[in-house]
């Protein structure tokens, strides 16, 4: 009997102990959206709050990605340079408010034809230890379907902690 008391009450001190959580580098998915956009604000507070750093990623989906250059159309790399021009510039606006809150910030456009794994390979290769994203995308799925799948896939296979915001 005084075993099993023993134990009982180890396992009620391991769980009252409180665990320390540390965060020190937070990727965010970026598409354009309003919901990558409010993800952004929710990851840069809480790279504030753990004096974490942050990394912004964008993954331009291309059907060609690894193709041969010659299967490119003109006019689709004429599309994917204006929408990188796009990135730049909020990036750049990225950076102003991270600079404001002393955090950490970098960001990357990466071409793929699998988004979901490209974000996942990033996090992996970069050490991130919590994403924050938006729960839906740019071409968002109709509202009855509260994640895109994208969110779904990435927080369904990530390794690290996956922050879902809308």
């Amino acid at each position: 009997m005084k075993k099993s008391k023993q134990v009982l009450e180890y396992k009620i001190e391991k769980f009252l102990e409180p665990k320390t959580v540390l965060v020190r580098h937070i990727l965010i998915p970026f598409d354009d959206s309003e919901y990558s956009r409010t993800a952004f604000d929710f990851g840069l507070d809480l790279a504030k709050k753990y004096g974490a750093k942050i990394s912004v990623i964008s993954v331009m989906y291309s059907s060609v990605a690894g193709s041969s250059f010659l299967d490119i159309n003109p006019h689709q790399t004429s599309i994917e340079r204006t929408r990188i021009d796009r990135l730049s510039k909020e990036f750049g606006l990225f950076k102003v408010l991270a600079d404001k809150r002393k955090v950490e910030f970098n960001a990357d456009v990466v071409m793929s034809s699998s988004v979901a794994e490209t974000i996942l390979a990033y996090a992996s290769s970069q050490k991130a230890e919590l994403i924050v994203m938006g729960t839906r995308g740019r071409n968002s799925s109709p509202r009855h379907l509260r994640l895109g799948s994208v969110a779904i896939d990435v927080s369904q296979r990530a390794n690290i902690p996956v922050m879902l915001v809308k």
